[in-house]
């Protein structure tokens, strides 16, 4: 089994966001962002989405 799952947008030469968002197998969700988005910081839940 896995620990988590990890998405992570990287710069490119245009206005593309730049975000992390990891959602461990308990439920636990992190999401990091970073520039050219909404929200700047990071953002925790605990709320279990889905059970792996």
């Amino acid at each position: 089994m896995f620990e988590y799952i990890r998405l992570k947008r990287i710069m490119c030469y245009g206005t593309c966001p730049v975000y992390s968002v990891i959602v461990h197998n308990e439920g636990n969700v992190i999401y990091n962002g970073e520039i050219i988005i909404k929200r700047n910081g990071g953002i925790t839940s605990a709320k279990v989405f889905y059970t792996f």
